[in-house]
This record gives structure tokens, C-alpha cells and sequence, in this order.
């Protein structure tokens, strides 16, 4: 998950957006997302791995704007992996 969430950064998201946005979206994938499912292999990332992840960001005390915008940057990398 991890490798193809930075390939999908470096390919997909870089080149789309500005600086200050990749920005956002790399430190939500490094410090949010990558630390909890990185390690999984992308094709045995269930549902309720997400929802752990969602649970555990959550009990950390992450706002609820924030947790927006996690939900957002993972979405869209899944749309873009099975399109």
C-alpha cells in the first residue's frame, strides 16, 4: 500500500495540483494513512481495514475536518487505482 500510494502521489497527484496541496496530500498519506495500513498489500485492504484506520485516527483525536480529509486523499487513490 505504501509504494503504491507514493507512486500514485509522485504520478498522479504532483503533477495535477499545486504545491501547497500535494503538500497536504503527502504528509496525510506519510503521517496518517501509511503508519497504519502502509504495510498491507493493496489488494488485501478490505473495508474493515479502513474503518480501523478511520477508528484509530478518530481515537487519536484527529477534528473531524481532518478526518474529512484523510477520507478524501484515500478515496481518491482507491477511484484512481481501479479505474
Amino acid at each position: 500500500m505504501a509504494k503504491f500510494l507514493d507512486q500514485w502521489l509522485e504520478a498522479s497527484v504532483e503533477p495535477a495540483v499545486k504545491a501547497k496541496t500535494w503538500e497536504g496530500y503527502e504528509s496525510i498519506v506519510r503521517v496518517r494513512i501509511v503508519p497504519r495500513i502502509g504495510r498491507l498489500n493493496f489488494s488485501k485492504v478490505t473495508p474493515l481495514h479502513v474503518q480501523q484506520l478511520y477508528a484509530n485516527l478518530q481515537e487519536a483525536g484527529l477534528s473531524a475536518q481532518s478526518m474529512v480529509h484523510t477520507h478524501r486523499v484515500l478515496h481518491r487513490a482507491f477511484v484512481q487505482a481501479v479505474s
